[in-house]
């Protein structure tokens, strides 16, 4: 336990220091806007790209664990949906209620995370995961909080192409499969960048992190935070007991972590949106990402 805590409490110490800097002024509402958007557009597809494109498939890629990852987020659409209705919950709760339940926050918290536990080998198969999860996460989104019609398929469709996390592992892929070495005036740039991508990610999820928000229906924030922490986990370890996977693995403990992530940011953006109950993911995301200092730490007990 000490071990997992002296992995944990750094990721989680950079997250304070942003929130630090923030309440004091050093940045502001403008530098986290900025930076998320540079991480999402440049700095952290960069990122997977050095990593992916310099790793061997065989290590980082399976399609069967892949398989159980989005099967465990899918079977967690329609099990959030099926307790929303248990609760009585109105259509604006009930949407967000089950967006918060199946996405994660992979990006900005997972990679990380899975980076600083597991190294090298951890950020390439996570940054997979991330990938793949887009198109899942974006359609499932839609259903969530609208009918899934022809026009959103094909906005879902655009996003996908698009998708600067898609683009970067698409290209890096031909450069693992093919062991396609990089320039090392290339490799060394991507290195530089890969440095600062993950602290900066941290920093920004740190300041962006406030009690004001943990406002509404207090009880319904706590069943959300529950079942996003733990549940979806859960249902990930046990389809990979149901179909007999054997001895955990890196590909296993992985999955389960992306799983266990905190619930992420555009839930609320999608909320505001599209009609759905923005204090609810508000309040949501920011306990998630308070109490996943608990919740990892015990999955990281069980799986390591």
């Amino acid at each position: 336990m000490l071990e997992i805590l002296l992995i944990i409490l750094p990721i989680f110490t950079v997250m304070l220091l942003g929130n630090i800097l923030y309440r004091y002024k050093y940045i502001d509402i403008q530098f986290i806007n900025t930076g998320n958007r540079l991480l999402f557009n440049v700095l952290i597809p960069a990122l997977l790209f050095y990593k992916i494109s310099q790793s061997d498939l065989t290590e980082v890629f399976s399609i069967n664990h892949l398989l159980v990852f989005v099967s465990s987020i899918a079977l967690m659409f329609l099990l959030s949906y099926s307790i929303a209705r248990l609760l009585g919950l109105t259509a604006p709760a009930t949407s967000s209620f089950i967006a918060n339940c199946f996405r994660s926050n992979i990006t900005l918290i997972g990679l990380p995370i899975c980076f600083y536990v597991f190294g090298d080998q951890g950020l390439a198969i996570a940054s997979i995961f991330a990938a793949f999860a887009v198109p899942v996460n974006n359609t499932l989104g839609v259903l969530a909080f609208s009918k899934l019609t022809l026009e959103n398929w094909k906005y879902n469709l655009k996003n996908a192409i698009v998708n600067p996390l898609i683009i970067s592992c698409a290209l890096a892929i031909p450069f693992a499969w093919l062991r396609i070495p990089l320039p090392l005036f290339v490799e060394n740039t991507l290195s530089i960048i890969s440095g600062i991508t993950l602290p900066l990610a941290l920093i920004g999820i740190g300041a962006s992190i406030s009690v004001q928000y943990l406002k509404g229906n207090t009880a319904l924030i706590a069943i959300n935070t529950l079942i996003k922490l733990f549940a979806l986990p859960l249902i990930g370890l046990l389809l990979f007991r149901l179909f007999h996977f054997g001895t955990i693995d890196i590909f296993q403990q992985i999955v389960i972590l992306l799983l266990a992530m905190p619930s992420a940011q555009i839930n609320f953006v999608f909320a505001s949106a599209m009609n759905g109950d923005s204090d609810l993911s508000s309040g949501v995301i920011i306990s998630t990402t308070l109490l996943s200092i608990v919740s990892l730490t015990v999955w990281l007990s069980l799986l390591i």
